[in-house]
């Protein structure tokens, strides 16, 4: 496959050169924003998935005592091809979050963050390649035992670009063509453009689009989303509503540039900042989440189910509130549960009053202009966790009411012992009713109750629940089903009901182990489950937005603290000649604009006009107006602005 794109190479280069904005620079990596969206696929033999597929499934469960060793497991959550596993963002906004990358996606405190130089050669007869330098690192995945996890690899490599011609952006608000107006023919300071990545060993591969006559959601990228609102309530209701669009068009993955140009010492136009985006997805011009034949093979490993340590809290909360008798508490995260919303976890007083309308800010992306937009106010779930261990809860199951709404060893006693001794009772020729009576008889007995009782306690329930089948057509089988699913939930509800002494809510305690004449048995209690791992089969859609700088012009200066405050450390040298270096630094991400006026307050150049991270940084100026020209000797300013704040310092050239 790869071959076959270097055939291609020579025809797309030379369409790239027929635009002369020239991207060649060693260009350091300052942040990383990247957002993946893992959506469920169809599995093989859907058209074009991998016979890969086989080990894959839709359906996570958990098992006690443990996965390896589970002597009872049971489905906790399905999944759809269509449904969104899951939306993540790893924001890395500043090079000392990069620094600790390793540390924050591994756990690993050793692991070396992410560090990315790369230098793209856009001249002679190297044009169209790039090198990604020694030394630098990348956050990557790796799959074992069906458990995905975050890695830093090396990075060290060698590739091939492309790029289409793309606009000047007016970012500036000069009149440069001098026609009386600032409109769309005035060139800024910034040139965008759509480029692709045709080969590399360590990159999906993405196309260049063509930003200026293409448009998105047609020509590429991903047509627009809708949804047809079938119960006409103007909502989206999945599961109900039909989602339309969303398709593939002829150019999935792509990738565009902004680039902002300054001049050097020389009066060459050189880059100074590039925001590198693209949007991938599985397939075989990415050369990502394939098999070798080009099958779509990609799945994710889950070895945590979202869960949460406030739903128990919640219902000890609401029980005492409603004067009724409180569930028992637990030391492990419910399995499966979602969190609460803050207006209720207010109201129960487990956060502020103040802090009931609180949300997070989360970062996102413009999707259809490959924008990375300021964070947003998204909904915040209070005391929601990823776990792999803990317990299952539920006081609206009623297949948990006996015991606390708790999955505890009672729980799962009863249900194994009624349906093996109804099961056993009807291969012996019995009829249903002494089935059903032998078996809650059997389940009382293990609580330490009069067997008789029970079952006959037990018996017109359980009949009651045989014979509305029966009633509603289905048949015999089906019916005893019905029972046995039923049995062991009416048996421990009958035996708490005729026995004041029995232990039937195990629910007070977390079951663990004991010794019974040299054999290790489960004691009563909440039972503490693992959640088994899985692999879902996964269309996997990934879009960074990689903010770089030319090293010659900007560089941040990691010897420095953290920055704590909008700050300006003045320039050296001064006087100078030919070239000097703005020292300053910005504790928050923001809009930073850095700006060279003269004595008359008329401006020279904009150095620099885009988004920076919080950090130290040094700008180089040489002396260069904004046409390229060199500036006489005197003194000149420059106004640096983070946002709505402004710092002012002066600087004299001497020739």
């Amino acid at each position: 496959m790869k071959q076959t794109l270097k055939i291609f190479l020579p025809i797309l280069l030379c369409v790239s050169a027929i635009f002369a904005q020239s991207i060649e620079a060693n260009w350091t990596v300052q942040a990383i924003f990247t957002e993946y969206i893992y959506e469920v696929r169809d599995v093989y033999p859907a058209p074009g998935t991998s016979p890969e597929d086989a080990d894959l499934t839709y359906t996570s469960t958990v098992s006690w005592p443990s996965s390896g060793q589970a002597l009872w497991s049971t489905p906790v959550t399905s999944f759809t091809p269509g449904d969104t596993l899951s939306t993540l963002w790893l924001p890395f906004p500043n090079p000392d979050v990069l620094a600790m990358a390793g540390a924050l996606l591994t756990g690993d405190p050793t692991s070396p963050g992410i560090a990315l130089d790369v230098f793209f050669d856009d001249s002679g007869d190297d044009a169209g390649n790039f090198e990604i330098s020694g030394g630098s690192t990348f956050p990557t995945t790796t799959t074992e035992n069906c458990s995905t996890a975050a890695v830093i690899s090396d990075a060290d490599s060698y590739g091939q670009w492309v790029k289409q011609p793309g606009y000047w952006n007016n970012t500036d608000g000069i009149d440069n063509d001098g026609d009386g107006e600032v409109d769309e023919d005035d060139e800024g300071h910034s040139y965008t453009f759509g480029n692709g990545i045709l080969e590399s060993s360590i990159l999906a591969l993405f196309s260049a689009p063509d930003l200026v006559n293409g448009v998105y959601g047609v020509d590429y990228g991903m047509t627009p989303e809708s949804y047809e609102d079938v119960n006409g309530n103007g909502e989206f209701d999945a599961g109900v509503d039909n989602v339309v669009g969303g398709e593939n068009t002829a150019m999935p993955s792509w990738g565009k540039s902004i680039v902002t140009y300054t001049y050097d010492a020389d009066g060459n136009q050189i880059p100074l900042t590039m925001n590198l985006y693209w949007e991938t997805h599985p397939g075989v011009l990415e050369d990502s989440g394939i098999d070798a034949d080009g099958l779509v093979n990609q799945s994710l490993g889950l070895p945590t189910l979202p869960s949460d340590t406030v739903s128990v809290t919640a219902a000890i909360a609401q029980a005492m509130a409603a004067g009724v008798e409180p569930v028992n508490p637990t030391d492990h995260p419910v399995i499966g549960a979602s969190g609460l919303d803050p207006a209720t976890a207010a109201a129960l007083g487990m956060i502020p009053a103040e802090h009931a309308d609180s949300t997070v800010f989360l970062w996102q992306h413009d999707h259809a202009t490959g924008t990375l937009l300021p964070p947003g106010q998204q909904p915040y779930s209070h005391g929601n966790v990823s776990a792999n261990k803990g317990v299952l809860f539920d006081p609206t199951n009623p297949g948990f009411a006996p015991t606390g709404g708790y999955m505890t060893l009672n729980t799962l006693m009863a249900g194994q012992i009624f349906g093996s001794f109804y099961s056993g009772y009807l291969q012996n020729g019995a009829d249903n009713e002494t089935a059903i009576i032998s078996a809650a008889g059997a389940v009382g007995s293990y609580l330490e109750a009069d067997s008789a009782t029970v079952g006959n306690a037990a018996s017109p329930t359980l009949l009651g629940i045989y014979d509305a089948c029966i009633e509603a057509g289905a048949d015999e089988t089906t019916c005893q089903g019905a029972v046995g699913t039923a049995g062991g939930t009416v048996a421990l509800t009958t035996t708490a009901a005729v026995c004041d002494t029995c232990y039937v809510d195990d629910s007070d305690v977390t079951s663990g182990w004991e010794d019974y004449y040299g054999y290790m048995i489960p004691t009563p209690g909440q039972l503490v489950v693992e959640v088994d791992n899985i692999c879902v089969p996964i269309h996997t859609t990934t879009r960074p937005t990689a903010v770089f700088v030319n090293s010659i012009f900007l560089s941040a200066d990691e010897s420095a603290p953290m920055a704590q405050e909008f700050e300006l450390h003045g320039n050296y040298p001064n006087p100078f000649n030919p070239s000097t270096t703005i020292k300053f630094s910005t504790e928050v991400f923001s809009d930073v604009k850095v700006t060279i006026y003269n004595t008359l307050g008329q401006e020279v150049t904009t150095l620099f006009n885009n988004v920076m991270n919080a950090g130290t940084y040094e700008l180089n100026w040489f002396g260069r107006d904004k046409n390229g020209a060199a500036v006489p000797t005197g003194m000149y300013f420059y106004r640096i602005q983070s946002n709505d704040r402004v710092l002012d310092g002066k600087m004299l050239l001497l020739k």
